[in-house]
């Protein structure tokens, strides 16, 4: 502007970035004043346009309808089936040949990769994963960018579809997506344990998660931890530092209950950089089983895992519980619902790894352990009140 004040650049494009917080969420959501902010800023001249794409791509992927996904792919990609889709589907499913087409090109020819590095995933309405217009570009999208993809939260059902019911061929397609995430440091599932079997043969496979090999945030719902399947899989996961686990079943279950008596059970073998094992449950939703009480606390997971980690490690390591908090007296699907959403949202906010918890290791000293809080405890009560639900050496 004539007679005006240009700023330089340089300082334009610094306030630009400045919208970001030294820890952003997953993704911003498409009604945030920053996600709103910088879609105006790509209407402003062509270099605050690129810096604005910029840090949408790399802040504000949030995919929660399959309207937005569709746009994402075409944003993403052009006009190369094959490409899209890779190899790992079985070429007995055929494609529905009246879907978009897609391959991996990015929109910035000048750059090497995608900025996409963090997304929020939530594409399938209803309840339900039976869709087979969407699966297929679930897998569009992670094969394009599953090689830089470092940070994801799913609220996919994919319980609501088995594999004995899946007449449309859904899930190999969603299987096969979730493979192509081998860059993944940070996973939540908000619904399930990332229930990706295709075939009742699949659960003699390795879980999805567990082959991601830079993984060190793990969230999962209602995983069965005391299952094999998930004590093989979760110590494959040797850069593992947090691990959440909500409304997790087999707390009170006996780990390696096929050990011969006369011997002892292996030891569980944990990720020497796990922190921090966190299990969200709302308040009126405990475990307690009586049998098990009477059984040494060593014998469960949590306490395999306290067992497991050296005296050093042991220092570190934190294994504590957070009550969702349930307004009044509701249903059991309601405090579901409520639960998954509250674990969802601080998830997306990247809040959720280290949130306040109430320790579960009931400690006599310092340097000693003398049980778990397994069960729940109302409110404002202390763990040193030893009640029937501390599962103890002595007992």
């Amino acid at each position: 502007m004539e007679g005006g004040c240009r700023l330089p650049t340089e300082l334009l494009l610094h306030t630009i970035d400045s919208l970001i917080p030294s820890n952003p969420p997953v993704a911003f959501p498409a009604s945030h004043i920053v996600t709103r902010t910088l879609l105006k800023l790509c209407l402003v001249s062509k270099t605050i346009h690129y810096a604005a794409t910029r840090l949408l791509f790399a802040h504000c992927v949030y995919v929660d309808s399959p309207d937005r996904l569709r746009l994402l792919q075409r944003t993403l990609v052009d006009h190369h089936v094959e490409r899209a889709f890779g190899s790992r589907i079985p070429r007995q499913l055929p494609l529905d040949r009246d879907l978009p087409d897609f391959n991996l090109e990015t929109c910035h020819e000048n750059t090497s990769k995608p900025f996409i590095n963090s997304l929020f995933l939530a594409p399938f309405p209803d309840d339900t994963i039976d869709s087979p217009e969407i699966a297929p570009l679930v897998l569009g999208l992670c094969t394009t960018i599953g090689h830089y993809l470092t940070r994801l939260v799913i609220d996919i059902p994919l319980r609501s579809l088995y594999p004995e019911d899946d007449t449309n061929n859904v899930r190999p397609f969603l299987q096969a997506a979730f493979q192509e995430l081998v860059t993944l440091e940070e996973f939540v599932s908000t619904r399930d344990e990332l229930f990706l079997d295709v075939t009742e043969h699949d659960r003699e496979h390795p879980a999805v998660w567990s082959t991601w090999p830079n993984l060190k945030r793990l969230a999962l719902y209602n995983v069965d931890v005391s299952s094999m399947r998930f004590l093989r899989d979760i110590r494959q996961c040797r850069q593992l530092t947090h691990l959440v686990l909500t409304r997790a079943d087999g707390l009170t279950g006996r780990v390696f209950p096929s050990s011969p008596s006369l011997f002892p059970p292996p030891p569980l073998q944990m990720s020497h950089s796990l922190q921090r094992v966190l299990i969200v449950n709302f308040t009126d939703d405990h475990e307690y089983s009586p049998a098990f009480s009477r059984r040494k606390w060593k014998d469960c997971f949590l306490g395999k895992v306290w067992v497991a980690m050296s005296d050093n490690q042991k220092h570190k390591l934190q294994i504590a519980r957070i009550d969702v908090p349930i307004p009044g007296f509701r249903e059991i699907d309601y405090a579901i619902e409520r639960c998954q959403e509250w674990v969802c949202e601080a998830a997306i906010q990247g809040t959720l790894w280290e949130l306040p918890g109430a320790p579960l290791l009931v400690k006599g000293s310092p340097e000693e352990v003398g049980g778990l809080q397994i069960g729940w405890q109302l409110p404002g009560s202390h763990l040193p009140d030893l009640s029937p639900n501390i599962l103890s050496d002595s007992e």
